[in-house]
Formats: structure tokens, sequence, C-alpha cells
């Protein structure tokens, strides 16, 4: 047990400062929003990871490399980013890739604004993502990016057909619906693991949940923040861990 928490420290290794101001909160701080291989050493050798944004190719790939056993389901919004997640379905067959995104509301289709390329250093870190919630904030114009349709699946009503009984990993990317995503699928955030997802400190779109509502949601079912990186202010990347697990690897006596 010992051993396995030093491999969980030596994983977050440390990166030079960006130049957005980042904030660090957490169990864990450092100056890289998340490592795959340090959430991995949370979950069995077999997950179950759902995936959900408009760029979530690499990640979902990047789980299904690491587990050929796990079972990956990505649902992204992007056109570009559903071809490169296709190219990784066709090399790993433990990858599923789907258009569209999972939400709380019934399967149909809906209105999608995605985000234009903006001038930012570190665009991968400091990543504004498309959403089914319309942009407000006119002091960000690459927020108001192309609209279309895109279908969209209930999240509960998927694991139930796919007859999934529990999630090892969530990854929410969502343009700031994380929240009444997660209060959908509250029974299967029971027996969770990991949930990694995008937060949110300014209202840059309508209806927009804000971290603090998040983080004391996910506080009363039962999971601690192990890493936070919050960009200028506005977004950031939060990374929760079952309290359980956190204690089973940090707070032994051992440690």
């Amino acid at each position: 047990m010992k051993f396995m928490k030093w491999i969980v420290i030596l994983c977050i290794w440390f990166c030079p400062i960006y130049a957005v101001d980042i904030k660090k909160e957490g169990l864990v701080p450092t100056y890289k929003p998340y490592e795959v291989g340090v959430m991995l050493l949370f979950v069995p050798y077999n997950p179950t990871v759902i995936a959900v944004g408009d760029r979530i190719a690499d990640v979902a790939s990047s789980f299904a490399n690491a587990k050929d056993r796990a079972n990956i389901y990505g649902f992204t919004a992007d056109p570009d980013d559903f071809e490169k997640l296709t190219h990784f379905g066709r090399q790993l067959p433990n990858l599923k890739p789907c258009f569209g995104l999972l939400n709380e509301r019934k399967d149909g289709s809906r209105l999608f604004y995605s985000t234009m390329a903006h001038d930012i250093p570190d665009e991968f870190y400091y990543h504004f993502s498309g959403s089914l919630l319309k942009p407000t904030d006119a002091r960000r114009p690459f927020l108001f990016g192309q609209s279309y349709q895109i279908p969209t699946f209930n999240f509960l009503a998927f694991c139930k057909a796919q007859k999934i009984n529990k999630i090892h990993v969530i990854h929410l990317d969502c343009g700031g619906n994380e929240l009444k995503i997660l209060k959908s699928i509250q029974e299967y955030l029971k027996e969770g693991i990991v949930v990694f997802l995008k937060t949110y400190h300014q209202e840059i779109r309508k209806g927009i949940s804000q971290f603090q509502q998040v983080h004391e949601f996910m506080t009363n079912q039962g999971y601690e923040l192990f890493s936070h990186y919050i960009y200028d202010d506005v977004i950031g990347d939060a990374l929760y861990v079952k309290s359980k697990y956190v204690s089973a690897v940090f707070r032994s006596k051992e440690f």
C-alpha cells in the first residue's frame, strides 16, 4: 500500500507554469491538470469509462490503450473529434464511439453551440467547450461559434439499455451542464470511483452550473476534490475521487 501511494505521487509530474493564470486546489496540487495514469491507479483492470464532450477522443483512447479489458464509451458533439474517435475505435475494440451527447433529458435532438479557436497559450488546458447552453459573455467572442443540431441521449436510459451496472470513471466536458447530468445519474455515483469534469467560475452561458454548486453536490455524494486547476478565474479542471479510495491510498497508518 505504501508503494502504491508513492506511485500515485510520482505519476503527477511537475511542469513549468503556463502563460495563463493558474490556481491550484485539492489534495494533490501540481502544475498539470490531470494524468490518466493517476486515475487508472484507482480503478480495476476492467473499468467502465464514459467520456462526454466535444474533444474527448484523446482521453478516451488513452483509457482504451491503458486498459485493454475496459469498456470505453465516448460521446462527442464535434464532427472532427468524432472522426478521430472513430479512427481510434477501429484500432481499439474496447472503445465505442458515438456522435452526440449524453445529458439529463429525453432522447432527441438539440441545438449545440460550438466554440471557435482562440488565441490563448496552452489551448489544450484552456479549452472552452461547446455546449447545449447558449453563450452570453460578449467579452469572449470565441464562445459564439457555429450552432447545429446534434443527437442527444438520456444518460441514465443509455446505461440501463447497455446493462451497465457500474461506471468507474466519468469524464464530463459539457460546457456548464455537468451538474444537471450528475444529478440525473446519482445511483451510479454511489458506486463510482473517479469523476473528472470541467468547472466554471463565471456566468459565460445561460443556466451554467458554477463550481461551488458542483463541489457541494460531489462532496455530498462522498467524493473528495483530488485536484483542481482554475484558469484566469473562468474555467477549470476538477478531479474527484471517492473518499474511501483516497483514504485507502493516502490515509493508512503506514503513510
